[in-house]
């Protein structure tokens, strides 16, 4: 009997090589090949694992499946990032009716943390937590900021933190429900030892609250080998730029790490020019990646690569050279626009790694990433030879459409070029040489630059292939440590220059000559001083700095899933784990014009009015926000900026009046401000836009539509998922009525389990501020009589009310209360932590029976 299958089309126009082994089970070629073709497969080609002959179109390929990485295609393919697969990759996606992650799929045995999806939160450095992402993504593991369904390891210093929370609660949930807990809570060090050892190790050791620092095992990384498997750090001196700011245990873990294939560290003082075989550097704007470069001119070679390549060829053993991949080598930095500032770019048919490779380019050009298509979007990047809807509803509204070889060739030539070649058409033919990921980094270019710094040349200028209003400018200030200092004065005067220049060509055909900007210039400094006359305050006039460009690595591989308590957030922002794209804004307040007044004048005359007429609000806003469940973080420069709007962002939730959240959280944070009679809900996106909107508009004639940033606007179906039958706005309504009348825990004793998810502190905290009385935390193991217990003095209620973890984790607990209860005669009722989260996020006391134990 022929098994017949779904027709979900799931490998639509996919073109697949399945490369079949002895190890393949019986039938499982024949299972596979019926579900691709009645799946949509464009292509299904068979080979043997003994067949010495390359295959013929390579190129042609979307996937390769296979069980094994012997064969003679796959260094070719995983080069040029082709997904290769396993067979269960096509059985488990098409059970779940969804394309599932690719690379949990591998037949790589060096991946292995391929099954690891992990997130870090905010306890860990920004900088380690790139570390610690590139690491694991060099393994085979997946990571993504945001907590999802997908997510196996939370790594994290502190349980008490907002991730952390989220992730008790949601294990909490799953284990009441008879399942495992999903999220292995985890120290940093299991990713450093899993490194060290060069595989995966137990997590059990290091899994929270257990674990503790002082006794972890000890792992050793494995000595190097005498015959040198990666020639590039076999018996190198590697110099790792001060600049990674590794902390001292991600520093000691690396160092192990190159070590271990042979290699040698550098003390962390000046570059020893030379000693130095490698420079690792993020960044081309570093001292060291320029001083290297200088010296490679006259002397040999240092090989210069960034952090990920170093984590990539210790982790796969791959002696591919650095300048073979463009995001291998330092990320550019630009002393003005960004060639990709202002696009919005999407990508469709291009699958596992490229995607985060196109989306790493885009973002250090200055782009936006999305993984959706909306009619904002300017760009869409189409894989050749392949229609889909994205590209059907991207023709239709007028979005440019190109293919890849247009990100890389901007990224190798630094500029924004025509999009209109012929190279770039969707049908064009790729080469060979010109597959995805082939493109390498124009080391004379980078040189020119570098030499420019150096006061060789006065300036770079490359000539734009764009309009006049997309105008790159670069020009490096002298890096001469005497020079610095008097160079400063004239660096703030250039970028003011450049500033306006760049914001008067939005809104003119005609740039103004230099004259005219010196003289806008000058009328907006009296209008500054005027403003601070007025206020009778000295202000020190701020400088403006100009910052080299610095773009953390995209979130790579994340994946359109459902989030924990939430449906998919549909709103893209890979760019928002950035650590603050730095921009140049101008700090000093424009006032509206006085006609045919002196500065004097305009300043008495506004005094007289303020006396007679009310004052109105200086401000657009007058809000607190608070933020919670981010994955990025709010700069201080947005923090500024933010509050010269009125809108105060504060740490601490007791005096905030809006929660800024990508949805809706059980976090101490969002259960607390829920009790302060909050304004709004919004989303994360509010804060980049609302500060767009202000700083790029003077006088903006409209006010802001915050109502439009409600996290009921922007993720409706996961907020109606959340609160069911009711609505964003009556909660809110609801909770304002209840801190009208007293909290709603006001007639509520509550004994809690001192296992439940945050400690005493967050418990106490939540129910305090929800006007419960006497929050009291059970420290006992097992209740011998009622003195540990407080006893509830409305009659409206059961007597004692016991909030515990979960029957397993608390049984004697809840064993001794439940025969304390029967031999006192008393009513009482032990509950979940449920009970008390969902009756907040209804503002009404829920019956106990759905929530007992």
């Amino acid at each position: 009997m022929v098994d017949i299958y779904k027709a979900l089309g799931l490998f639509s126009q996919a073109k697949i090589l399945f490369v079949d082994s002895p190890d393949v089970a019986p039938g499982l070629k024949q299972k596979v090949a019926a579900i691709l073709e009645a799946n949509g497969v464009a292509s299904l080609d068979f080979k043997r694992l003994d067949d010495a002959s390359l295959y013929a179109d390579l190129n042609d390929l979307t996937h390769i499946i296979a069980t094994t990485v012997d064969f003679p295609e796959f260094a070719v393919a995983n080069y040029q990032m082709l997904p290769i697969i396993t067979p269960q990759y096509v059985l488990v996606s098409y059970a779940e009716e969804r394309l599932v992650p690719i690379r949990a799929h591998s037949p790589d045995p060096r991946l292995f943390l391929k099954e690891v999806f992990l997130s870090c939160t905010t306890s860990i450095p920004r900088d380690d937590v790139l570390a610690i992402y590139g690491a694991v993504r060099a393994v085979g593991g997946q990571f993504m900021d945001d907590l999802t369904k997908f997510t196996t390891h939370l790594v994290t210093m502190d349980l008490n933190d907002d991730k952390s929370l989220v992730a008790q609660a949601y294990n909490l949930e799953q284990v009441q429900n008879g399942l495992p807990p999903p999220i292995q809570i985890v120290l940093p060090h299991w990713i450093d030892d899993c490194l060290k050892s060069m595989k995966r190790i137990d997590e059990q050791p290091y899994v929270l609250p257990a674990a503790s620092t002082a006794l972890l095992p000890k792992v050793e990384a494995p000595g190097p080998s005498e015959t040198p498997t990666i020639p590039s750090l076999y018996g190198k001196h590697v110099y790792l730029s001060p600049s990674l700011n590794l902390s001292p245990r991600e520093l000691d873990t690396i160092i192990l790490m190159i070590r271990s294939v042979g290699g040698e560290t550098l003390s962390l003082g000046p570059i020893p020019l030379d000693l130095t075989d490698v420079l690792i550097t993020n960044q081309r704007s570093s001292e060291d990646f320029r001083l290297a470069v200088q010296h490679n001119k006259t002397h040999p070679a240092i090989l210069i690569a960034n952090f990920q390549w170093l984590q990539r060829t210790i982790g796969t053993q791959n002696a591919d050279l650095p300048t073979t991949s463009l995001v291998y080598y330092p990320e550019p930095y630009f002393r003005g626009a960004q060639p990709f500032q202002g696009l919005v770019i999407t990508v469709t048919n291009y699958t596992g790694d490229t995607r985060p490779y196109l989306a790493s380019l885009i973002t250090m050009l200055g782009g936006k990433f999305t993984k959706t298509l909306k009619q904002t979007n300017t760009h869409l990047v189409a894989y050749h030879g392949i229609q889909s809807k994205k590209f059907e509803a991207a023709a239709k509204w007028g979005v440019k459409i190109v293919n890849h070889l247009w990100i890389e060739d901007c990224f190798r030539q630094l500029r924004r070029l025509d999009e209109a070649g012929e190279r770039y058409h969707t049908e064009y033919k790729i080469a060979s040489g010109e597959e995805i990921g082939s493109a390498r980094v124009d080391l004379e270019l980078v040189e020119s630059f570098a030499m420019a710094d150096s006061g060789t040349f006065e300036e770079v200028v490359k000539e734009p292939a764009t309009p006049a209003k997309e105008i790159v400018i670069v020009s490096p200030p002298s890096t001469s440590r005497r020079a610095k200092l008097k160079a400063v004065e004239q660096l703030h005067s250039d970028m003011d220059d450049l500033n306006f220049y760049q914001k008067q060509t939005k809104s003119r055909k005609m740039p103004l000559l230099r004259e005219e900007v010196e003289e806008k210039l000058q009328q907006q400094q009296m209008k500054a001083e005027a403003k601070r006359t007025r206020s009778d305050e000295t202000v020190s006039v701020k400088k403006l700095k100009t910052n080299e460009h610095a773009v953390e690595n995209p979130e790579s591989g994340k994946i359109e899933s459902d989030k924990i308590e939430s449906d998919k957030i549909k709103s893209d922002k890979i760019e928002s784990g950035k650590k603050g794209k730095k921009t140049t804004v101008l700090e000093t307040t424009l006032e509206p014009k006085a006609k045919g007044k002196t500065v004097d004048e305009s300043v008495k005359s506004k005094a007289r009015k303020q006396k007679s007429a009310t004052p109105e609000p200086s401000t657009p806003f007058d809000i607190t926000l608070i933020a919670t469940g981010m994955d990025f973080e709010i700069t201080r420069q947005q923090q500024q900026q933010l509050a010269r709007i009125g809108v105060k962002v504060v740490k601490t939730v007791a005096h905030a009046d809006v929660i800024v959240s990508p949805k809706i959280l059980r976090t101490e944070k969002f259960l607390r401000g829920l009790a302060n009679g909050l304004k709004y809900v919004l989303h994360p996106s509010f804060i980049e836009d609302v500060i767009e909107y202000y700083v790029d508009n003077d006088e903006p004639k409209v006010p802001f539509p915050i109502e439009k940033y409600s996290l009921d606007v922007k993720t409706p179906e996961a907020v109606a998922e959340f609160l069911g039958d009711i609505s964003l706005s009556e909660l809110l309504q609801r909770a304002r009525k209840c801190q009208e009348s007293g909290g709603l825990f006001h007639d509520v004793v509550l004994n809690f389990s001192k296992n439940l998810p945050g400690g005493a502190n967050v418990i106490s905290g939540v129910m305090g501020d929800h006007g419960c009385s006497t929050a009291n935390c059970i420290k006992v193991a097992t209740l011998k009589d009622l003195k540990h217990l407080k006893r509830a003095e409305t009659t409206d209620l059961v007597a004692y009310v016991l909030c515990a973890a979960t029957k397993k984790e608390d049984t004697k607990l809840v064993e001794s209360f439940g025969r304390l209860m029967e031999s006192e005669g008393t009513l009482g009722v032990v509950v979940q932590w449920n009970w008390v989260v969902l009756s907040i996020f209804h503002m009404e006391l829920l019956p106990f029976s759905e929530y007992t134990i």
